[in-house]
């Protein structure tokens, strides 16, 4: 009787499942029976596979970013077709569309992480470090974070004319302007700072078409950027 009466003020349509909530293991996994009655667990119970069903549909979502942006990445946006998209994915056109209302939705929710990047906060590191130690940590930073996503960033550069129509910032002016930001914390010499600055965009270019994988390479020319552009600050 208690079941019936459970299965109807929470309108379940399978009875099994309301004694299976009642009976299995999830009653004796969480439950303090002294201090939550049989509605509130089958309420907890619900909203669990609720929360279950949401993560799952996330982590599909996420799947579905990460294989159309290697299409992208190969094809370009242009070339990057919905079916290619649901293809590389291996799902139906039709299901694509239930996670994005369009390719450009896809495109845009993979290149934003990179864009995220770019502008956290990263410049105003501790206020403890030196100068130089600044400049290794937001070098290192940088280039690691340029080597790794290469293939990406080089992707958002071709399609730049495109991100411009939606209202995205051009990236390497991002970049740029971020480490003027950082220039003049460091009060660098207005004369220098324009030289400090090409050595710094050269190497990030040069990261960029030459990446490299090897983080104690990476660190190794860090450190050697960093000695030069000390110098230059003296």
């Amino acid at each position: 009787m208690e079941t019936l009466i459970i299965q109807n003020r929470l309108k379940l349509t399978d009875r099994e499942t309301v004694n299976h909530i009642m009976e299995g293991p999830y009653l004796t996994a969480w439950i303090q029976p002294s201090k939550l009655n049989t509605v509130d667990i089958i309420s907890k119970y619900l909203s669990d596979r609720v929360g279950e069903k949401a993560l799952k549909r996330e982590q599909r979502r996420q799947q579905i970013i990460d294989r159309a942006m290697e299409v992208f990445i190969k094809n370009g946006y242009k070339g990057a077709t919905t079916a290619r998209l649901a293809e590389a994915a291996g799902i139906s056109e039709v299901t694509l569309f239930r996670y994005f209302s369009s390719k450009q939705e896809i495109f845009l929710a993979g290149v934003k992480p990179i864009f995220v990047e770019t502008l956290m906060d990263t410049i105003h590191v501790s206020e403890d470090y030196t100068p130089k130690e600044k400049i290794r940590y937001l070098l290192h930073e940088r280039l690691a974070f340029i080597s790794k996503n290469h293939e990406l960033i080089k992707l958002i550069l071709r399609e730049n004319d495109f991100l411009e129509t939606v209202g995205s910032a051009d990236l390497l002016t991002t970049i740029v302007e971020s480490f003027k930001v950082f220039m003049k914390d460091l009060l660098i010499d207005g004369k220098k700072e324009q030289l400090v600055l090409r050595l710094i965009m050269g190497s990030i270019l040069s990261f960029l078409y030459l990446p490299e994988p090897n983080q104690s390479d990476i660190e190794i020319y860090v450190n050697q950027l960093t000695d030069i552009l000390v110098k230059e600050m003296r």
